[in-house]
């Protein structure tokens, strides 16, 4: 008999965005963690001591509870009310320290907001260059951690550069998630000619869409649960390509992925070059004389940050003869 997971659980892992969550979750599962572990735990394991007469001295049970630590309930939070001058020097220490924060709370914290008040207005009635200035002198030594921090991980958890990825990648190959099909012009008719990256070549299918724009720009398109028919054959003695091709009756369509636009653009433009002379039997120079003329970029998908998909279009209507050599 298999668990299953609990029903908001499986809800919030299902759905498009599942691996998306899925990576959100694995990234903060060690922030969590590690506040658990220094902070929350170290706080609640504080409130429980309250209640016993510790001292780190003394052997306890365990996480130091009875023993020789015995539980005495709330005479430790009673002994705190006692203001007499015999009362025990911690318990002097803990109203002197209460007596401080009250004092930073009621003088000091008030006092911060008529200096910072005055000054706020006076800044916003500055020029706008001087006001950038001002509030960047005052937050750098604020943000400068947090962003520090952020870079680092930043750098730790980066897709195609991170130390975290390179690491792994080093036992099981490159961990890159691309959305070969994203493109909104695979639909029912078209040819996807597909690079084999692994033994087996592992295919799958799904994500499908009722309606998408070219670049699913808002994130999502109107998502559909679909029946698919498809047929796979496998071309041994087809050409070497480096990622996704396609065509239909009127077009054949090359695709570029990369992390910017302008490379994805240069990468669809050079496997339609490379297309072209393989199989029209054309130069390079005339091929990519004949990508200026004839052909026709498309911004297919930007949605998955940080790969862009462009494709080139080249109209099967301008050759003479339309069955490739």
């Amino acid at each position: 008999m298999t668990k299953s997971r609990p029903p908001f659980l499986r809800n919030f892992f299902q759905g498009r965005d599942a691996a998306k969550k899925k990576f959100i979750a694995g990234t903060i599962s060690p922030l969590v963690l590690y506040m658990a572990f220094w902070t929350i735990f170290p706080l609640l394991w504080g409130v429980a001591l309250a209640f016993f007469e510790y001292s780190p001295r003394r052997v306890g049970g365990f996480l130091g509870f009875g023993g020789d630590n015995p539980f005495i309930g709330l005479q430790n939070f009673q002994s705190m009310t006692n203001i007499s001058p015999d009362a025990p020097l911690q318990i002097q220490q803990f109203h002197t320290g209460i007596k401080i924060t009250l004092l930073f709370a009621v003088i000091i914290v008030p006092l911060n907001l008529l200096l910072s008040l005055p000054l706020a207005f006076l800044i916003e009635s500055v020029h706008q260059r001087a006001k950038n200035i001002y509030r960047t002198l005052f937050f750098l030594p604020v943000l400068a951690p947090s962003v520090g921090v952020a870079i680092m991980w930043g750098f730790i958890y980066h897709p195609q550069r991170g130390l975290l990825n390179a690491i792994i990648g080093k036992f099981a190959g490159k961990l890159i998630g691309i959305n070969w099909t994203g493109d909104p012009n695979l639909t029912v008719g078209t040819t996807v000619y597909f690079p084999v990256f692994v033994p087996g070549a592992l295919f799958s299918i799904g994500d499908t869409h009722a309606v998408q724009g070219l670049g699913e720009v808002s994130g999502t398109a109107m998502e559909a649960p679909m029946r698919i028919v498809y047929r796979i054959s496998v071309l041994e003695s087809a050409r070497t390509i480096e990622e996704v091709q396609y065509e239909t009756d009127s077009y054949y369509a090359t695709t570029g992925f990369a992390e910017t636009i302008d490379e994805a653009a240069r990468k669809a433009t050079r496997f339609m070059v490379d297309h072209l002379v393989e199989t029209r039997g054309l130069s390079r120079e005339d091929a990519y004389m004949l990508c200026s003329i004839a052909g026709n970029l498309h911004i297919a998908e930007v949605v998955d940050v940080p790969h862009m998909l462009v494709t080139m279009h080249i109209p099967k209507s301008i050759f003479l003869d339309r069955d490739e050599k």
